[in-house]
């Protein structure tokens, strides 16, 4: 019985960890509709591709965070980082809040919580 209740406690993630993971989750099925719309089908298959492997990313990212794992944080840190320079190349990026202040936002949240992350 106090074996579970230790498990149990070293697996207590927090509520804004929750919240990240969540909204990623959420990320992820949006991006798998924006990728067969008909805007990213005007923008090529390669577009497609790329929103594919992002989604798959992000997802990875999500689950880990999700289990309050630090390689999830990483995970999301390096792909944000990785991201925009990539989408600009090919002229897909665009700096508005989706593409600097939501994930520089999220950056910084998951900096805080890394240390509290096994």
């Amino acid at each position: 019985m106090e074996e579970s209740s230790v498990e149990a406690e070293t697996f207590k993630r927090s509520k804004l960890l929750t919240l990240i993971s969540l909204l990623l989750g959420l990320t992820c099925i949006a991006s798998i509709f924006i990728s067969v719309s008909d805007n990213a089908v005007k923008l090529g298959i390669l577009y497609q591709v790329q929103i594919v492997i992002s989604t798959f990313i992000l997802g990875v990212a999500a689950a880990g965070i999700w289990l309050n794992q630090k390689w999830g944080a990483y995970t999301y840190i390096i792909y944000s980082f990785v991201s925009p320079p990539l989408l600009f190349a090919f002229g897909w990026w665009r700096p508005d809040m989706g593409g600097i202040i939501i994930p520089a936002i999220i950056v910084f949240l998951l900096l805080i919580k890394i240390k509290t992350m096994k």
